[in-house]
């Protein structure tokens, strides 16, 4: 039995529908960041960062969404949810890292600006250059999509972490009628009945 935390919406979204994916039997507890809930006590005992998500397994917590997502489809290879090819395994490592480290965090200078600076008067700056960043980001996934259904060969943890970026441009109004491929793609992945699932669980609209 594994326990997930996770906030509606946030990138815990894509740990939620990997757990829903392989099928395995667990509990999701959610968190309102509005109201504080990732600061209290009892929270911090199984995340003392404070983030989401944090999934609690047999041996212990374990938290970042790159590392869940992988544990998970290690924990269960016959749900071919990673590529089997260590060449292409280690690609898709490297893009849910990336994913983590640069597409994350432009959106995080736009949604939480006061982590990045104590100016109030810099956040319409920082918000148009991660918007620039955000916006090529997507230009490059949309031109890896291209004449593909899923990142990789097959479906992977890796594609609805990217449809977690998507339904956050919506939030911050980039426009990506040019990223039709990403759409596309975004649309795939909304399908799956797992995911399916999850959206109705947080109550995230498909449709935007």
């Amino acid at each position: 039995m594994f326990t997930l935390f996770y906030a509606p919406g946030a990138c815990s979204l894509a740990s939620h529908i990997a757990l829903e994916e392989i099928g395995a039997p667990y509990e999701a507890h959610k968190l309102d960041l509005a109201a504080g809930d990732q600061a209290k006590a009892a929270y911090l005992a199984v995340n003392p960062r404070a983030r989401v998500p944090a999934l609690v397994t047999p041996g212990g917590a374990l938290t970042e969404s790159p590392a869940i997502l992988r544990y998970l489809a290690d924990l269960y290879p016959e749900r071919a949810l990673l590529p089997a090819d260590p060449l292409a395994r280690a690609q898709a490592q490297s893009l849910m890292n990336w994913f983590s480290a640069h597409l994350h965090i432009a959106f995080a200078h736009i949604f939480r600006p006061a982590r990045f600076t104590d100016d109030q008067s810099a956040a319409p700056a920082m918000k148009a250059k991660a918007l620039e960043t955000i916006a090529a980001a997507f230009g490059e996934m949309d031109a890896r999509l291209g004449g593909k259904d899923w990142l990789f060969d097959d479906y992977s943890v890796v594609d609805p972490y990217l449809t977690v970026f998507c339904l956050w441009a919506g939030r911050v109004g980039l426009d990506m009628s040019a990223c039709r491929n990403v759409l596309a793609h975004a649309d795939r992945v909304a399908q799956r009945p797992a995911v399916q699932r999850v959206f109705a669980r947080e109550g995230i609209r498909i449709d935007g």
